[in-house]
């Protein structure tokens, strides 16, 4: 029997994000900038009039930006987010497997669609900013102009000009739209990390009502599976098994919880997970909500509010 239209979209909503858990079955892999490496330089370019479109990613890159995004996502949590979000999975597959089993009743006070509903409003933020920041490209609506992100020390076309998202912001309407284009990117701070600033930020990634979405540490861009909870793990593994019995609807240009758990299924994304962003040990960069990025004011404001020391932003 296949899962009705609406159920299908409540899996699509609230499972993205979860979704990266499943990488932690598939063993660890570590990367660290040998000492005394010159860092590569972020390789961002413009491209303006006939060369600003997007190319139409392939299967591999699309997987590769489901993957990074699925991997922030559950790694920029804390304890508490990840196990409310696999709680929230767990009793949305007992709903459904339920109503759709001949014999089945559902005991739960919530239906499908009013989990999703609670559990939206703190997590597609966070998915949403993830599967933002993991992009290659950037493209304005009109096609006029394009932000595009290059493998570091790949050549540079003639027809392309460097751009730096996180230089001067007054430098043009060119490069203001070029920064607005990639927001999630542009409009990131870098700070000083202690233990205390982690747990306050990872915190307010849940938080319906704050600008924050992604807290990217070291361990996140070196793929550190250690920051999985066994029991988390273990949990991920059952939802992937339960998952692995429902048939997948076929889905055009839309991405639903089974394209991120085959991603996931394949390999865990390469180390760095951003290949522009150098950290260092203490280091993280904070990513605002979409909804954010125009109110850059109110995003600094929770930031200094909660005592965390900006290492570097835009003016």
């Amino acid at each position: 029997m296949r899962v009705s239209s609406s159920r299908r979209s409540v899996v699509r909503g609230i499972g993205l994000g979860a979704a990266a858990a499943t990488c932690a079955a598939l063993g660890v892999l570590h990367w660290r900038r040998p000492s005394g490496t010159p860092a590569a330089l972020p390789c961002f370019t413009i491209a303006r009039g006939a060369e600003a479109v997007c190319p139409t990613p392939t299967a591999e890159a699309r997987e590769r930006e489901l993957r990074l995004a699925a991997w922030l996502t559950f790694g920029t949590l804390a304890s508490s987010g990840r196990e409310r979000l696999l709680a929230a999975l767990e009793s949305l597959l007992d709903s459904i497997e339920a109503r759709l089993h001949p014999l089945g009743i559902d005991l739960l006070d919530e239906s499908p669609e009013q989990v999703a509903r609670r559990e939206a409003p703190w997590l597609l933020p966070v998915w949403t900013a993830a599967r933002a920041i993991a992009r290659r490209c950037f493209v304005a609506g009109d096609r006029s102009l394009a932000v595009l992100v290059h493998n570091p020390g790949t050549p540079l076309p003639s027809t392309l000009t460097s751009f730096d998202p996180f230089g001067a912001t007054d430098a043009g309407a060119e490069l203001r739209l070029a920064r607005f284009l990639c927001g999630p990117i542009s409009n990131a701070v870098k700070i000083e990390l202690s233990p205390l600033a982690e747990t306050k930020l990872r915190e307010r990634c849940a938080t319906p009502k704050s600008t924050i979405a992604l807290v990217i540490d070291s361990a996140l861009q070196s793929v550190t599976l250690s920051r999985v909870a066994d029991g988390h793990r273990q949990r991920m593994q059952a939802l992937r098994k339960r998952l692995s019995r429902r048939p997948r609807p076929k889905c055009n240009a839309c991405e639903s919880f089974a394209d991120v758990i085959d991603a996931l299924s394949s390999r865990l994304p390469s180390a760095p997970a951003l290949d522009w962003l150098e950290l260092g040990d203490t280091q993280a960069l904070i990513v605002p909500r979409l909804s954010a990025v125009a109110q850059r004011h109110t995003y600094l404001t929770e930031l200094n509010d909660l005592e965390i020391p900006v290492v570097a932003h835009n003016e």
